[in-house]
């Protein structure tokens, strides 16, 4: 149900910006920075839950989004000013160099390597958090294999595969006696033959999940159409089939652990490149001038695809993997180098190394102020495309 799959969405969420939070959290204070506060939800504040000794009180909000976390700023030109969190007893110089170490510190009044690492942990611990999740879905679910030849899992009825006599099961060897690299050249080579018939080397009745009994010296020609753009219903594929790269394999599990630390860094490396990717696709649109409405999605459109593709009735470890996705592309995201973002403010800071300290402070919250209402108007647009989008449908 929709109301069910927005339920999940939001929770997922929330639980994302919590942990993203939560990396600025543990680095603030690691460093000694005040926290004044760390929120659960949005305000308006329902109540405050315990204040710790160092001052920091963790409170429950009403709006049950998300989180946020409120350190001690300071002023934004008065670095080194360690006074500013003592009160106003006249300290000695060594007084002042003890209380600079032991005692929390407002932010500004920490050199700038030190704030440059308490705003990047919270990309890094979203970053993190995705790669744990998927280091975790291999280590209970298996170890994906590759298949030697890609594997036909489903065949559509009434489709032009099931009318070529294509089976579940089938090996595919190659496309018009071409041999393909991946699964996804494999589709691209069949897709580009839209309105075509082709010829397919398959191999019957291959064992699943295994390589085993699947030689290539078995295989036979099939002829099959492939329909073009126009002639492919909703929700089908070019022949109507579709496809299986991988099996997944069980192991010991002292040979599990190292091997999903290493799938869950692979498809994390994999997943980022494909977001820097699809990023940098965009400015190149953007800059084009071409319309990229259909391509970019806020929450609502999220959840629309969601709903639609059903994934989050494919149970809990779908959803694990939904959100491990989610989490490496909120830590991507942020740290572009936009104003109100977290890569915005760490932009700053490194040119405080080119720029004088005191200039980079004149204009620090004015442009994360504009760069956090163009963030707002830009989420706005998106929502609105999203909506008319769906009602258009």
């Amino acid at each position: 149900m929709l109301i069910g799959t927005i339920i999940i969405f939001l929770a997922v969420l929330s639980a994302l910006v919590l942990g993203h939070e939560l990396g600025h959290f543990l680095a603030a204070r690691k460093l000694g920075v005040r926290v004044l506060e760390f929120g659960m939800g949005l305000p308006p504040k329902m109540k405050t839950l315990w204040t710790d000794k160092l001052g920091t009180a963790f409170t429950l909000n009403w709006l049950p989004f998300g989180g946020f976390v409120a350190m001690e700023e300071g002023e934004a030109d008065s670095v080194g000013d360690f006074d500013s969190f003592r009160s106003e007893a006249k300290l000695t110089s060594d007084a002042k160099a003890v209380a600079a170490k032991s005692l929390p510190q407002p932010y500004y009044a920490k050199p700038a390597w030190q704030r440059f690492a308490v705003i990047a942990a919270g990309p890094v611990f979203s970053i993190a958090m995705g790669l744990v999740a998927f280091i975790v879905i291999f280590g209970v679910k298996g170890i994906p294999e590759k298949y030697t030849y890609p594997r036909i899992g489903e065949v559509v009825e009434g489709s032009p595969a099931q009318a070529a006599g294509l089976k579940e099961g089938m090996a595919v060897v190659s496309v018009d006696g071409e041999e393909q690299e991946s699964l996804e050249q494999l589709i691209g080579a069949i897709v580009a033959q839209g309105g075509q018939e082709i010829t397919l080397e398959v191999i019957r009745d291959c064992l699943r999940d295994t390589n085993k009994d699947c030689e290539k010296e078995k295989a036979e020609k099939i002829s099959v159409y492939v329909r073009s753009a126009e002639e492919i219903p909703e929700g089908e594929g070019a022949m109507g089939v579709v496809f299986e790269g991988a099996f997944v394999l069980k192991h010991p599990w002292y040979l599990t652990i190292p091997l999903a630390i290493k799938e869950g860094l692979v498809q994390s490396i994999w997943l980022i490149k494909e977001i820097l990717r699809a990023i940098g696709g965009l400015a190149v649109d953007l800059m084009g001038g071409k319309d990229v409405g259909n391509v970019v999605a806020g929450p609502v459109g999220m959840v629309d695809m969601v709903q639609k593709t059903g994934l989050f009735r494919e149970g809990f470890w779908a959803i694990v993997s939904f959100a491990g996705m989610l989490s490496i592309n909120l830590g991507i995201m942020n740290f572009l180098p936009f104003p109100a973002l977290d890569g915005g403010r760490l932009l700053l800071i490194a040119l405080e190394k080119v720029v004088r300290r005191e200039r980079i402070a004149k204009v620090e919250r004015i442009l994360n102020t504009a760069g956090f209402l163009v963030l707002i108007g830009l989420m706005v647009l998106v929502t609105g495309n999203d909506i008319w989008r769906l009602i258009g449908r």
